[in-house]
């Protein structure tokens, strides 16, 4: 064959290869949110061709199938007219410290996201921590610098938006589990100089031992306590704010709940639940069912307002709220 054959047909089957790959993308956009695994170095790679230039993020979790991170961080690129891609990267406990390694020589990501139950395990795998992830001990947010992992905590933030025409009358709290959310939830009601009782309710003893430590320097002006699960059913009407950080109740287990929720109230109570997925969950129903003035809080608010910070973090830009959160909810509406 001709030297002038080949190179057409070269170029005949490296056109149809960028078209498979076009149409893979696409239906992956329209299917995952703009979700592609192991899409960053191909689409780095034809960037690299094309003269544009990628973006790459992920989100790092355990289960990741129903995030809806993906879709509002995907629209926010789309919006601010950036390429970028934002990929589910699903790790089992067991290959964590593998992956995470594996993941630190990829120089193709800008940064990622980390979810449950990852947020204190990926700590020691970062080179430097900002003041809130410090203080937090949990990190949801990784920016990547030079190959450096810069990490921090969005969730705080995230958290506190939505509590602050509430906050002025919020001085005893419930916190329902010992995870990375609940590290930074505890943090957002203590700090600056807040004085607030804490009551921390946890399966895991252990964890919440961790907490008493690495929160001693708040409990000076602060009570924080701690309590078996089972043992919040009795108490919950004294507290003026319950906060699930569990993922009890999540889809698709939609029907469970972390709390019994059926004594009259004693004062206005506002019940926060970190899932955003289902948008009103059992516990939230339950709770418009209480006797007394109660206002609830979905996850959804601190979802957007999370990812609005991470969003800031990596781009300097300003994430749009209003959009995402419209997305979100026909996302949720529809699944």
């Amino acid at each position: 064959m001709l030297p002038l054959q080949i190179a057409s047909m070269m170029g005949f089957l490296f056109a149809v290869f960028g078209l498979i790959v076009l149409i893979y993308v696409i239906g992956r956009f329209f299917i995952e949110g703009g979700s592609v695994p192991g899409f960053p170095f191909l689409a780095s790679t034809i960037a690299i061709f094309s003269g544009v230039q990628l973006f790459a993020l992920g989100i790092i979790g355990e289960y990741l199938a129903h995030s809806a991170s993906p879709n509002i961080h995907m629209l926010a690129f789309h919006l601010h007219n950036i390429t970028a891609d934002y990929t589910k990267i699903e790790i089992s406990g067991d290959s964590f410290a593998t992956r995470i390694r594996k993941l630190k020589t990829n120089p193709h990501y800008a940064g990622f996201n980390v979810t449950i139950p990852y947020k204190c395990r990926i700590v020691p795998y970062l080179d430097q921590l900002h003041q809130t992830a410090q203080n937090t001990g949990a990190v949801n947010t990784i920016k990547s610098v030079e190959g450096k992992w810069i990490g921090y905590n969005t969730d705080v933030e995230g958290f506190l938006q939505p509590l602050k025409p509430f906050e002025n009358n919020i001085t005893n709290c419930l916190i329902l589990g010992a995870g990375g959310a609940a590290r930074a939830v505890i943090y957002g009601l203590l700090h600056p100089d807040k004085q607030r009782s804490v009551t921390v309710c946890m399966r895991d003893e252990s964890k919440g031992q961790k907490i008493l430590q690495d929160f001693v320097k708040f409990r000076e002006k602060n009570e924080i306590e701690l309590r078996v699960f089972a043992a919040a059913c009795d108490i919950y009407p004294d507290y003026d704010l319950i906060v699930n950080t569990t993922p009890i109740g999540m889809y698709p287990h939609v029907e469970e709940s972390p709390l019994l929720l059926k004594k009259e109230l004693n004062k206005p109570l506002v019940i926060y639940d970190l899932i955003y997925n289902p948008p009103q969950t059992t516990f939230l129903k339950d709770a418009k069912n209480l006797k007394g003035s109660v206002t609830t809080i979905s996850g959804v608010d601190m979802l957007i307002g999370q990812a609005a910070e991470s969003f800031k973090i990596w781009t300097g830009l300003e994430f749009p709220d209003s959009e995402a959160r419209q997305l979100l909810m026909n996302k949720l509406t529809v699944s």
